[in-house]
């Protein structure tokens, strides 16, 4: 028998200050019901949509292409909702060799768009969300989002409920920044990663959009943002580039749509070169993989500290960056750039053609040293050969 899965019914329930809405499904090689919830804030209740499967195909549906598992729906969805996601499943399948093409099947009714006030965009506040901001604050052809969604869904890939601290300290910044910047903050908690284990570098584009169709009944745009990493999320084997123009007409209907303000594709560094004029991301940029604050120590702090330096802007982001623990290390942060462009790391390379020419013989000679240091121990091994090469750095 062919791997399936059938969505049954949708249900809504008010546990303390937080709605559930909860989707409930059957797995053709698993017994019985089976249940992905999806918690949002109180005030939230009456945006939410409990008799339409959009959303639910949207999450699932990296999960079923890439894993062969045809889906079914005994709840309604948007008839031109319907056309666009088997038209994207049959693009998908034809130029990506890691989906398949699958059975999609569910009932359809014609809805009217219809006016609704709510407009979405990500509050990360990493470069990528703020630079959507940035752009719907100098573009006026754009209305202002409204609120801002922060989700919990396995970013870190330790998976939805799990509540570090760095999940609460960076949920904590996100409400701050919504406070005193007029936006509502809309805080989103799933089971979603516990129940797929796929990565969230594979889920993460369809669960975001996902949201949008949860909070249907109040949210009429979701403003989205471009991305290099989109067409490595789908492990697109089609023309490169920019594919964030493919994908979101696909995901967009008469009741919900996905626009990609800033337009075409933009390198992070160019996203940069904006934000260092921007006071809101001077003040509350927040890029780091380790910890609720930037720590300066890790790859995107890094990376995000060099373009800063690279456009004379770091002294403009003192606030939430400490660029002497930066500066007290460049020598070695510079070693290992060339070391990652000679990788072919994407970000380094936006940034090389800045850097090259500040690159001085010691540069050259640590990278060297960490090359061979690297290659020695890969070979070697041992204590002695370890201590004897060590190089103290971090």
């Amino acid at each position: 028998m062919k791997h399936s899965i059938r969505l049954h019914r949708i249900s809504k329930s008010i546990n303390n200050k937080t709605v559930i809405l909860r989707f409930h499904y059957s797995d053709s090689q698993a017994d019985g019901e089976k249940e992905l919830f999806f918690s949002f804030p109180l005030f939230c209740e009456s945006a939410l949509v409990d008799n339409r499967s959009e959303a639910f195909l949207l999450a699932l549906f990296p999960i079923c292409s890439r894993r062969n598992i045809h889906f079914y729906s005994n709840i309604a969805m948007s008839e031109s909702f319907f056309q666009k996601i088997n038209a994207f499943n049959t693009f998908l399948s034809y130029n990506s060799s890691q989906y398949h093409k699958i059975v999609l099947s569910a009932p359809t009714i014609k809805d009217e768009r219809s006016a609704k006030d709510w407009r979405l965009a990500s509050g990360s506040l990493g470069v990528d969300s703020f630079h959507t901001l940035y752009v719907l604050d100098k573009n006026h052809l754009y209305r202002r989002p409204t609120h801002l969604v922060f989700n919990n869904t396995g970013s870190n890939e330790e998976g939805g409920m799990l509540h570090t601290n760095l999940l609460q300290g960076r949920m904590e910044n996100t409400k701050r920044f919504c406070l005193e910047n007029g936006y509502g903050f809309i805080f989103v908690d799933s089971n979603y990663k516990s129940l797929f284990e796929m990565r969230y570098v594979y889920t993460h584009l369809f669960v975001n959009s996902a949201i949008g169709y949860m909070l249907g009944n109040a949210v009429s745009t979701f403003y989205v943002s471009s991305s290099g990493d989109v067409a490595k999320t789908l492990e697109y084997d089609g023309p490169p580039g920019h594919v964030d123009f493919v994908i979101y007409p696909f995901l967009s209907s008469e009741i919900m749509e996905f626009v990609l303000a800033e337009g075409d594709f933009i390198s992070r560094f160019d996203k940069m070169r904006d934000l260092v004029e921007y006071v809101p991301a001077q003040r509350h940029l927040n890029v780091c993989f380790d910890f609720a604050d930037n720590c300066c120590r890790c790859e995107k702090c890094r990376r995000t500290l060099m373009a800063l330096e690279c456009l004379d802007g770091m002294d403009k982001f003192s606030s939430c960056f400490s660029p002497d623990k930066y500066l007290k290390n460049r020598d070695y942060i510079w070693a290992d750039m060339i070391l990652d462009y000679e990788k072919g790391d994407v970000y380094v390379k936006e940034m090389w053609p800045m850097f090259k020419n500040k690159l001085k013989f010691k540069h050259r000679l640590l990278a060297l040293y960490k090359k061979l240091y690297k290659k020695i121990r890969k070979l070697h091994g041992g204590v002695f050969v370890t201590n004897l090469l060590h190089l103290k750095c971090w």
